[in-house]
Formats: structure tokens, sequence, C-alpha cells
């Protein structure tokens, strides 16, 4: 019998598949694992049948005691391989009940996890149609409300041009049926005689009243804006022989850009109240004589 060696004179096509001849020759050759499995005639018998196969034909051999001798070690050597074979057969009866049991103990714990593990799918396909049954259960409640707020917007939307076309009927008819205007009286407006007096570093404003009725006790600047700017000092009313009042005259200190308007006369941006008997009216300012006016390069007027 002769060997080949398998090397790379074989023709192939390169650009087909890998060859399987060249892949088992370039793999590293590895032993072979040893079978250690159980072989009863020749682990178990073989030793006893050598020894028996031995003694058997030196007992033919030999004469006298030895054939004797030989016979009875023969006879000894089948009863050890007789109980060496029963003993065999005890560990082989034993080893297979050990087997089945375990075998047995595995089967019960991969039945248990089996099942365990089919319980949890049953309990998580339990929750799986819970949570469906609840997402549709709300999905129907959510297009049941919105079907409600679309009706109530409608009905809404219905009241209200109900409510215009309602209002816009009463007030055709408030506008039919009101009485002609009533002309609005006048604002309240009293006068006050004013003078200028800002010789000294800070300019004051005196106000007098000679109206018995409307005697103010205070008297407040507004600006453009609503803010009150200047507020005078409580009033000083004289008082006849009688004990009744017949004038007040009051004093105002001013801002610089203050006293420079009423020096000038532009006060449109000014607004001047009293307060007469609890509450604020109008003040007209009157000048009091004539008063000097000095511009800006010092030159002093006096107003005609």
């Amino acid at each position: 019998m002769t060997t080949i060696a398998i090397g790379r004179s074989h023709s192939h096509d390169r650009t087909a598949d890998a060859c399987r001849l060249c892949l088992a020759a370039a793999q590293p050759r590895a032993k072979h694992p040893r079978d250690t499995r159980f072989r009863p005639l020749a682990d178990a018998l073989l030793p006893w049948l050598l020894a028996f196969g031995f003694l058997v034909p030196l007992a033919i051999a030999v004469d006298g005691e030895a054939r004797i001798f030989s016979s009875g070690v023969a006879c000894g050597v089948l009863i050890g391989a007789a109980f060496a074979w029963q003993l065999h057969r005890r560990d082989r009866a034993t080893g297979l009940a050990a087997t089945a049991r375990v075998r047995t103990e595995v089967g019960l714990e991969s039945e248990g996890r089996a099942n365990a593990m089919l319980a949890q799918f049953e309990w998580a396909m339990n929750d799986i149609a819970t949570l469906r049954t609840k997402i549709d259960r709300a999905e129907r409640e959510a297009r049941e409300h919105a079907q409600h707020a679309f009706v109530a917007e409608r009905d809404l939307r219905r009241i209200e041009q109900h409510l215009r076309v309602r209002d816009r009927r009463h007030a055709v008819r408030a506008v039919a049926e009101a009485p002609a205007p009533e002309t609005a009286p006048a604002a309240e407006v009293i006068k006050l005689r004013c003078k200028l007096n800002d010789a000294g570093p800070l300019a004051w404003l005196e106000l007098q009243a000679d109206d018995v009725d409307n005697l103010p006790s205070r008297v407040r600047v507004f600006e453009r804006g609503g803010n009150v700017i200047c507020v005078s000092d409580p009033a000083i009313h004289g008082v006849s022989n009688d004990g009744v009042a017949h004038a007040a005259s009051l004093r105002m200190p001013l801002a610089p850009y203050l006293a420079s308007a009423v020096r000038q006369g532009t006060l449109d941006d000014y607004h001047f109240e009293a307060l007469v008997a609890h509450r604020w009216i109008g003040v007209k300012l009157v000048p009091n004589g004539a008063s000097p006016f000095k511009d800006k390069r010092g030159r002093v007027y006096r107003r005609a």
C-alpha cells in the first residue's frame, strides 16, 4: 500500500471557491482525543482471559502436583473472572440507575424552568392584552371627548351668535329710545392771583384767592404725563372781625424749569389744581401786576 502526498501540483481554478484539499493540507495536524469509554470485554474480562489462556496450556504441559496446582489456579482465575463480571454488571446497573436518577432530576428541573418560563410568558401576554384593552378604551374615550368638545364648541358659537344679535337689537332699541343728551356742565375752575418771586436762590410762587366760597387749602401741579411735580404749602387764611375767612394765600416752591415756564408764561404743558372743600378743582392763574422778565442775555423786560 502506497501513500501519495497531496501537494500543490493538482490544478484548480483560482477564481472558484477554495479547494477543500488545499484547506485540509494547510490546517495543522492535531491529536485525536483518546476514547475513554469503558469496554466490558476489553477492560473487565481480557486480563482474566489472558491469565486463563496461560494456565490451561501450563496445566496440560506439566505432570503431577504441578498440574494440580495449575488446574486450581485456572479454576481460581475462572472464579475471579466470574466475580469480576458480576461486579461489573452490578457497577453498570448502579451507574445506569444513577444516570437515570440524574436525568430524571435534570428533566424535572428543566420542566420546572420551562413551566416557569411559560407562566411568565402567559403573564406577559395577559399584561399586554390588558394594556391593549386600556389603550383601546382610552382612545375610544378620547374620541368621545373630542366629539363632545366639538358639539359644545358648536353650541357655544350658536349661543354667542344669538347673544350678539340680541345685544345689537338692544343697542339699537336703547339708541332709539334714549332721551336727548343734556348739556354737560362746565368744569369748575377758580381764579388765583399769582406772583413769582425769584430774587433768592429758590424761586417760589405766591398765590392768593379772594373768592370766599372757594378758598383753597393746597395747590398742586401736574405735568403732561399726569405726574405731580409740585405741591404748595398749607394755605394761610385771613379772618375778619366776625371770625369768617375772607382770603387765602399760599406759597409754592418751584423747580427751576417750572419757574422759567411761569416767568415766560408758557404753562400749556402744566395743569394746576386746588383743594377746595376736600375736592380738587382746576385753577386759572391771573398775574398779580406786571412782573419783570429776564431773557437769556440777562436783559430785563416788563410785561404790559
